[in-house]
């Protein structure tokens, strides 16, 4: 059974104080079907870097289509409107939804399961 795993990052030096433009991690999570691959996706806010979303998303499909994976699962708060719209625009589809999950503080919050198929 492969395990594979990625990330990748970005990186452009716009100032010195935010050399990170962004990352994106891949990895088979345990709770997901056989060739599914979890992904995890962050920009930073402060001097955007445009298209790092979109260029990241395009070397982990390359890395999933190359490692057998058949599907990518991204798992967002129902509050990240930022976070939904990204994996909207890359061409996720939702198919799960989880309410109220609880988070360290106790505080309820909905939690929104996408999915990719990779072709």
């Amino acid at each position: 059974h492969k395990n594979p795993h990625l990330h990748f990052l970005i990186q452009r030096s716009v100032t010195w104080q935010y050399p990170l433009a962004g990352s994106q991690t891949m990895e088979l999570h345990p709770k997901l079907p056989e060739n599914w691959s979890d992904i995890a996706t962050f920009a930073r806010l402060k001097s955007k870097v445009p298209g790092v979303g979109t260029a990241l998303f395009e070397k982990s499909k390359t890395f999933a289509k190359q490692a057998g994976i058949v599907a990518i699962n991204a798992t967002i708060r129902a509050d990240n409107k930022g976070g939904l719209a990204y994996y909207k625009k890359m061409g996720f589809e939702k198919y799960l939804e989880n309410k109220a999950k609880l988070l360290n503080d106790g505080t309820p919050v909905d939690r929104v399961s996408k999915r990719y198929s990779v072709a």
